[in-house]
């Protein structure tokens, strides 16, 4: 990802220790990880939405939401967007 500190890889000769890595994943993305994707069902349509650490997020540029400024994108939209088919490809 090219975060800050995170470009230097550890070797199996001079592994990882916390006292001479300046990597600390808490300053560069506190919470990181908190990302949710929350789909609604209706009869055959899906809805899905996604939050970051707690607030509503775009889909990556390119995804149409259902209407402008909406949270809400169907699941076909994000399946055309991100390149992906129904057999999985």
């Amino acid at each position: 990802m090219g975060l800050p500190g995170s470009t230097k890889a550890a070797t199996a000769g001079q592994p990882y220790t916390y006292a001479d890595n300046p990597w600390r994943g808490a300053n560069v993305a506190p919470l990181g990880a908190n990302i949710r994707w929350d789909v609604f069902e209706k009869g055959s349509t899906y809805l899905v939405r996604m939050l970051y650490n707690e607030k509503e997020t775009a889909f990556k540029a390119g995804c149409r939401p259902v209407s402008r400024g909406s949270a809400f994108y169907e699941l076909n939209e994000l399946e055309r967007c991100f390149g992906r088919t129904a057999s999985g490809s």
